[in-house]
């Protein structure tokens, strides 16, 4: 009996994967490299960030490469199926990467849509844009994870990256040291040349020193008034969808799902 149910369930299982093949990639799996363009050591490490990002925000934020758009038109359909068939979360982002069109995708779903604005999916693709035509794509979909982290962290606060409100980047240090030290030698510059140019003229101990005697008289005086009072109001922001560049647009993927996205070429 044990044997028969045996021999049942693995023809079952046989049928399954015939009638179901099985993607290289497992069902909502962070990291998919089709294109085979991350080694075993980079790819580990992606995915270890990825999950961690992941967990802790309770959303998928995942990388996609792969050799071709196959029978896709559109990299923005590839993209928007591939998270619809493939067990993600229904809120996340996804960056497929096709190495053969050399074009990319991020597809957005549920609050995916709400903490990646169209301004902010470009600040973010800005960010891996570079690494990625240069051919670094360990580094170009570390900054990616990285920047996600970011912009979902300031969307779970209720005020998302936006048109006008992006993160400020960081000054370095050496810069700010660099500054100073400039700084300094341009005010001991400057100082330096006054003090010289004063060398000739003696120190006197009361402002009227410096007066000659009868070389001053009024003959005219008058009230100027230097300050006055102005008051301001703030004129009221526009609200999204009212008018502004803000916001996320979205669309409709074959599946019936709303993503919001972007694409771009490298």
């Amino acid at each position: 009996m044990k044997k028969q149910t045996k021999r049942v369930f693995c023809a079952v299982f046989l049928l399954m994967i015939i009638l179901f093949p099985i993607h290289a990639a497992a069902a909502g799996n962070r990291v998919v490299d089709e294109a085979d363009v991350l080694t075993e050591a980079e790819e580990s490490s992606l995915s270890e960030q990825l999950n961690d990002i992941s967990s802790r925000h309770g959303m998928d934020v995942a990388v996609v490469t792969e050799p071709n758009l196959g029978d896709y038109s559109s990299v923005e359909a590839y993209a928007d199926d591939y998270y619809d068939s493939n067990g993600y979360a229904g809120d996340g982002i996804l960056l497929l990467v096709s190495m053969q069109e050399r074009k990319w995708h991020m597809t957005t779903k549920g609050f995916g849509i709400t903490a990646f604005t169209d301004a902010g999916l470009d600040y973010v693709s800005a960010q891996f844009q570079g690494k990625l035509s240069d051919g670094d794509y360990a580094g170009a979909f570390q900054v990616f994870a990285k920047t996600c982290d970011k912009f979902i962290t300031q969307a779970e606060k209720g005020d998302a990256y936006d048109v006008g409100n992006m993160p400020k980047k960081s000054m370095s240090p050496l810069w700010i040291l660099v500054s100073l030290a400039v700084g300094v030698i341009i005010a001991f510059v400057v100082t330096s040349s006054m003090r010289a140019s004063l060398s000739s003229v003696a120190l006197r101990k009361t402002a009227s020193d410096y007066v000659k005697r009868d070389s001053l008289r009024l003959t005219r005086s008058r009230d100027i008034y230097l300050y006055q009072e102005i008051t301001r109001t703030e004129r009221p922001k526009e609200s999204e969808g009212s008018g502004g560049d803000g916001g996320s647009s979205t669309h409709t993927s074959s599946s019936g799902s709303t993503h919001g996205g972007s694409s771009g070429s490298f």
